[in-house]
């Protein structure tokens, strides 16, 4: 009985395979990390940002809001999110649009703190002011 030969061809193909599996991995890596969606520095030290996590169903959104003083205020948008790769931003001055897919999707007034979300499935939630305050932001070494 002839032994089998381990030949280039063998090589280059377990090469491949790995390589594959190696992409799939490090994608499905990036997929599941947090990430920052939208983040907007402006005057008087206010800052937004919009954060997604995975660990919703499948992913959880919430929009950050520092009126200047430090603190971290959050506005729920959904904990059945999908994956949320890019969004555009508009400004009036006052009130900062995120726009999702085209549509505007939550508005924020910068001098009152109220919100505005309104998700792609319909929903309508409107804020006065934002639902809960902490000193950092998920995923993120920013104070």
């Amino acid at each position: 009985m002839a032994k089998p030969r381990f030949r280039i061809q063998h090589i280059l193909v377990l090469t491949a395979v790995i390589a594959v599996f190696i992409t799939v991995w490090l994608a499905i890596q990036n997929a599941i990390a947090t990430r920052t969606i939208v983040a907007i520095d402006l005057p008087a030290k206010k800052r937004v940002r919009v954060i997604q996590t995975f660990g919703g169903e499948p992913f959880d959104t919430k929009v950050y809001f520092d009126a200047g003083d430090g603190q971290w205020g959050f506005y729920y948008y959904e904990h059945e999110d999908w994956y949320w790769n890019k969004a555009d931003v508009q400004s009036d001055g006052e009130t900062i649009s995120i726009m999702r897919g085209g549509r505007s999707t939550i508005q924020l007034n910068t001098q009152t703190g109220a919100c505005i979300v309104e998700r792609l499935d319909g929903q309508r939630h409107e804020y006065k002011s934002p639902v809960y305050y902490t000193n950092s932001l998920p995923g993120s070494n920013e104070p």
